[in-house]
């Protein structure tokens, strides 16, 4: 279904299921919705699952500007009002657990609880935040981008998929990655790339469970585990996994998720 936005901005949302709690999965850059497919198979026969592409993602429009923090926690709120969807679970992984945590501390008492997905609160090193990627590798990754988009995505796939046999999977990441304008990629890189949400964190009150891939390195384990220990929250490290263990490691992220919720 397309759900537009209060700017215009059309967004395509899918839910599958049903059950008494719905869990409304977001996906990280450069990504969509379509990310979750093993997580809708494996959820949705107890729950309805919801999978949002996010403005400038996957299905939805992609419009010139509009790629802030603020306005994809608006829209999340936008969906969740126009699905009717009480106190539901927010699954959020990388840039869409940012969003997640942004959505908590400016909407309290939503969402029945938060579930962090390879997540960090500052993706780029600083001086008393160690957990993260050094800013030259940032500045490189966002080069390659911005001068050979397909070299670009081809760097970060390697960066997320560290598990061996997972070809078929990086090359379905891969031609979603490659399918989002490079122009939206470059907006959201620079406007929520640098941010830092460490002064968020205080506010938020919902349980939170943290759930990462032990080979992480986009959103290192440090990082997850100082969510976890921030927010009172519990964390699940996945044996082997990188940063898409949801694909590569379905089965046993799938049993750590029940288990969390």
């Amino acid at each position: 279904m397309k759900i537009s936005m209060p700017d215009g901005c059309g967004l395509h949302v899918e839910s599958e299921g049903h059950g008494d709690t719905a869990i409304v999965f977001l996906h990280g850059i450069m990504m969509s919705g379509a990310v979750f497919k093993r997580q809708v198979s494996a959820m949705s026969a107890d729950h309805r699952v919801v999978t949002v592409d996010l403005r400038g993602f996957g299905q939805s429009d992609k419009p010139e500007t509009g790629y802030s923090g603020e306005n994809f926690v608006a829209d999340l709120k936008g969906v969740i009002d126009h699905l009717n969807l009480t106190r539901p679970i927010i699954a959020g992984w990388s840039m869409g657990g940012a969003i997640a945590l942004a959505f908590a501390a400016t909407f309290p008492g939503i969402a029945s609880r938060l579930v962090l997905i390879g997540t960090t609160p500052c993706l780029i090193q600083r001086p008393d935040w160690p957990h993260a990627v050094p800013p030259a590798a940032a500045e490189q990754l966002g080069q390659a981008l911005a001068t050979d988009y397909d070299a670009g995505v081809d760097g970060f796939c390697r960066m997320m998929f560290p598990e061996a046999n997972s070809d078929d999977d990086m090359n379905f990441v891969r031609q979603i990655m490659l399918a989002t304008p490079p122009r939206v990629t470059l907006a959201c890189m620079q406007n929520l790339g640098g941010s830092d949400l460490r002064p968020l964190l205080g506010s938020i009150r919902e349980p939170v469970s943290v759930l990462c891939g032990a080979k992480d390195m986009v959103c290192p384990p440090a990082a997850s585990r100082f969510l976890a220990e921030t927010l009172g929250g519990k964390i699940a490290l996945i044996p082997g996994g990188g940063h898409c263990a949801f694909l590569t490691r379905a089965e046993e992220f799938n049993s750590v998720l029940r288990a969390a919720l």
